[in-house]
């Protein structure tokens, strides 16, 4: 079995602290939550941040938008994943 956690906030020392908390109590996985409020941040810019500050943990968006082309399309969203795999190590360890 494996676990994750999902965070959401603007406080981002608070989110990076989070982070490393999470990795460093065991869970598997951390979810950010890419959303259009106010109370976050652009996820995947978020992510990649947080993959810079953690080496084991495996990330990605609790959920994330794509309203139309103009927000964000499919191309668009599939740079943003490929750069945070390889700002995390080519997705983390596999296992």
């Amino acid at each position: 079995m494996r676990f994750a956690v999902q965070i959401w906030g603007t406080d981002l020392d608070a989110v990076k602290v989070y982070a490393r908390d999470a990795e460093a109590m065991g869970y598997d996985a951390l979810r950010y939550g890419d959303g259009l409020w106010p109370w976050t941040h652009e996820g995947w810019t978020v992510l990649a941040a947080l993959a810079t500050l953690t080496r084991r943990i495996r990330l990605g968006p609790a959920v994330t938008y794509i309203l139309d082309a103009a927000y964000r399309n499919p191309s668009l969203l599939a740079q943003l994943a490929t750069s945070l795999d390889w700002l995390s190590a080519n997705g983390r360890t596999r296992r």
